[in-house]
């Protein structure tokens, strides 16, 4: 490693070095159900790795709870330079609360479907890049986040995005990639606004749907909360507010052209603690997987994270 920074502000980053060892030893944590196109972007990654002196060791992990477990062990053993997680932003995030607090970073390997975190920290996803990063890269320090007790470090939304994360067809997306969004978006849609109330900093909003986030981006590279900085310390919350289905769709048109800004409907609101409630429970997604359902209580300010990020 080559330097520090906090967030991902360039201006922030330190000048002291901050070294791996000569080996570089990695402990890359993947799961065994990727699909044979990402399993062979695994592969294609670790031989860059091991050509380049690296000495790597892959472990397939079963729930998110073993894969902790695990990673705890590795960060306390000390055997590894750095552990690496090989997957979606679900994997980034399991692996990211087990090495919060320790001074392990965590490199990441994006084989999954909407990769928000490599994008919103500018990883290229080819394999030279991701090699070269692991190897060369700085360190970002991260704040955790926390929704109802669960740390997480993207972003929490509810109402739409919560549906349409609930009704995907895990198995399905394996296969065909981004294509299984489409039926759930349209059902999403189709269900249309929901009724949440949003009080973030005692101040309250009211919103069709809402996404509470530490990034810039959604859904892999769409630009959803332009002023955010990943550092966990204070969130952007987009307030959609959309009376009806057809605003619905609108709004989403506007957030995959980049024109989110022009929308007088969107609001975003910062602050460091959110609470959504609704009179009825609506779903709830965390990092892009399933979290159950309203009321959600969102803080800042946990354990730091050590993240392998690209060099400026």
């Amino acid at each position: 490693m080559v330097g520090v920074r906090t967030g991902l502000a360039a201006a922030e980053r330190r000048v002291a070095p901050m070294e791996l060892a000569l080996e570089r030893r990695f402990l890359v944590v993947y799961n065994p159900l990727a699909g044979s196109s990402k399993r062979q972007k695994l592969a294609n990654v670790v031989r860059r790795l091991r050509v380049q002196g690296c000495t790597v060791e892959l472990r397939s992990t079963g729930s998110p709870e073993e894969c902790q477990r695990l990673i705890r062990s590795i960060a306390e053993q000390g055997d590894y330079d750095a552990v690496v997680a090989a997957g979606g932003d679900g994997t980034v995030r399991t692996a990211a609360a087990a090495l919060a607090g320790t001074d392990m970073p965590l490199g990441i390997i994006p084989i999954g479907t909407g990769n928000v975190m490599a994008h919103e920290i500018g990883l290229k996803m080819h394999s030279r890049a991701i090699a070269d990063c692991l190897i060369k890269g700085d360190i970002a320090r991260l704040s955790t986040a926390y929704a109802n007790g669960e740390p997480f470090y993207l972003m929490v939304g509810a109402g739409f995005d919560g549906r349409v994360v609930g009704w995907l067809d895990a198995a399905f997306k394996r296969r065909v990639g981004k294509l299984a969004y489409t039926w759930p978006v349209i059902r999403g849609v189709l269900a249309g606004p929901d009724d949440l109330k949003v009080r973030i900093n005692d101040r309250e909003h009211e919103a069709g749907w809402a996404v509470a986030t530490m990034g810039r981006r959604y859904a892999g590279s769409f630009v959803l909360a332009p002023n955010a900085q990943l550092d966990g310390n204070n969130i952007q919350t987009v307030l959609f507010h959309a009376p009806n289905r057809l605003s619905m769709v609108s709004q989403l048109m506007e957030v995959a052209a980049g024109r989110i800004e022009k929308r007088g409907d969107i609001e975003h609101v910062l602050g460091d603690t959110i609470e959504i409630t609704s009179a009825r429970p609506v779903p709830v997604q965390i990092d892009g997987e399933p979290f159950g359902s309203t009321p959600v209580h969102i803080t800042t300010g946990g354990p730091v994270l050590n993240l392998i990020v690209p060099l400026c």
